[in-house]
């Protein structure tokens, strides 16, 4: 079995970690894609660049916090909560 099909889990089989880390993909690869879409008309536009990206972004609180920048919070929040729900039975 290949490493990537042994990491495949559903919500209910996920750990926390798992979860976690499954959350951070999900944000960066928004990040990516909007990352490439920018780029693509700061090009166009011919307009100024200014690089900056954190290492803290993905992690712990920062995570939260920057679901609700790129306005995954709610969907991120009601998978969590689906995962507990389903833990608690």
């Amino acid at each position: 079995m290949r490493k990537a099909e042994s990491q495949l889990r559903t919500v209910e089989e996920a750990n926390d970690a798992q979860m976690m880390r499954a959350s951070a993909l999900v944000l960066r690869d928004v990040m990516a894609e909007r990352s490439v879409d920018t780029m693509r008309e700061t090009r166009e536009e011919h307009r100024r660049q200014v690089h900056y990206l954190s290492m803290e972004f993905l992690m712990g609180r920062s995570l939260m916090k920057n679901a609700f920048n790129l306005a995954l919070l709610e969907p991120l929040v009601q998978v969590c909560w689906q995962r507990l729900l389903r833990l608690s039975r």
